[in-house]
């Protein structure tokens, strides 16, 4: 008789293999992406209201600071725009000839532009 050889190894076929860790996480992130993707979905979402500054405003004001919102509810608020904005024209660019946003992170906890450096920007 002749000697008796290792068995082969055994490998299970890949859809059997237990996926990476890198797989692992890839897939729980493709997941995430899209379940916040269907949550931006059209279907069914009612526009979002946001209020905005005349840009004529933004660009002449005089101070050196940009006051909070509070302050220009209560004291200018015909400078404030208020605008409905839904994902499908966002999507379709239907804003970008009549609206543009500006966000800065602040710059102190209590004062987000203390030297009107944002302003000026």
């Amino acid at each position: 008789l002749p000697p008796q050889s290792d068995p082969p190894e055994f490998a299970p076929p890949p859809s059997c293999r237990r996926p990476s860790k890198r797989h692992r996480r890839t897939r729980a992130l493709m997941e995430s992406a899209a379940q916040h993707t269907a949550m931006l979905s059209p279907r069914g979402r009612s526009p979002c209201t946001f209020y905005m500054l005349n840009a004529d405003f933004v660009r002449k004001f005089a101070g050196k600071n940009m006051p909070f919102f509070q302050e220009i509810r209560d004291k200018f608020a015909n400078e404030l725009v208020e605008v409905s904005l839904d994902y499908t024209n966002v999507v379709k660019g239907t804003y970008l000839e009549t609206t543009l946003a500006v966000s800065h992170r602040w710059m102190q906890s209590e004062d987000p532009d203390p030297d009107g450096e944002q302003l000026k920007a």
